[in-house]
């Protein structure tokens, strides 16, 4: 994790990886990416990418992040270090593990902007993706899911691992037929809705109620994050209130159909208060 603040004047605009205002936030990050490794059983350990930053200018090939425990001047990012010299990540490690929420005990609010600031690292960044996480039935997902709600609306957001290289075509043009699928069941709907989407290309659903936004990309860029919105109408509905159970299923198929991964469930609307 980098920062726009910092003192090596790094830009962190040349690569993919995640920006945030000051070091206290960085710091912040940085402690919960850890404490959230920690409750995972098969994290053995943990690197920190690098020592130093980068050079004001960028490395050879332009990256140029603010990615160190020190700046160029060898001063320590002090928010940073004390955050990491105060963890006891042996002491921490041998606590029982905590069950962890998802949607199957309720489906959390959306934010007031649930497809808002739909871009690398932004993109369901405000989401609730602890409580709203759908746990997979394929044995190997390749991608997460998440799902939030307002009385408008049921949000579904999606994570993605989606290798795209476009040297594979003669033209460089990926075509439709091979972008990623979505495909999204709502229950007792009696046509599936289907999304084409990744290779850094605009999105196309064939429902026209539905809304899609997705940031993805080619090449080294093997992200395929992407919002849906599915109003009320859609589920029989004319608002959702807490309490309603909604039931859908999903599949994403990966560029060219390499990988598939489904959900399916009946989720219940929590309120915000619960």
């Amino acid at each position: 994790m980098a920062a726009r603040e910092n003192r090596s004047g790094n830009k962190n605009n040349h690569g993919v990886y995640p920006v945030v205002a000051t070091q206290k936030e960085r710091a912040a990050g940085f402690g919960n990416t850890l404490h959230s490794l920690l409750r995972i059983p098969y994290v053995v350990g943990a690197d920190w990418f690098q020592y130093y930053d980068e050079p004001t200018h960028g490395r050879f090939d332009g990256e140029n992040f603010n990615f160190g425990l020190v700046d160029i001047h060898d001063r320590p990012y002090e928010a940073l270090t004390t955050t990491a010299s105060a963890l006891d990540l042996a002491g921490l490690k041998k606590q029982p593990p905590r069950p962890r929420p998802d949607a199957s005990q309720g489906v959390p609010p959306a934010p007031r902007n649930p497809l808002g600031d739909f871009k690398p690292t932004l993109a369901l960044k405000q989401w609730d993706r602890e409580r709203g996480f759908v746990k997979p039935v394929s044995e190997f997902p390749l991608a997460d899911l998440y799902v939030c709600w307002n009385k408008k609306a049921i949000y579904l957001g999606l994570y993605a691992q989606d290798v795209v290289e476009d040297a594979l075509y003669r033209d460089k043009v990926v075509p439709q037929s091979d972008r990623a699928t979505w495909v999204v069941s709502i229950g007792g709907s009696a046509r599936p809705i289907h999304a084409r989407i990744g290779a850094g290309l605009e999105p196309i659903v064939d429902e026209p109620a539905v809304r899609v936004v997705n940031v993805s990309g080619v090449n080294g860029d093997v992200r395929n994050v992407v919002g849906l919105e599915l109003p009320a109408k859609l589920f029989g509905k004319a608002r959702f209130k807490p309490g309603d159970a909604v039931g859908f299923a999903s599949t994403f198929l990966t560029h060219c159909q390499a990988y598939r991964v489904e959900w399916r469930g009946q989720f219940k609307l929590r309120n915000e208060r619960q």
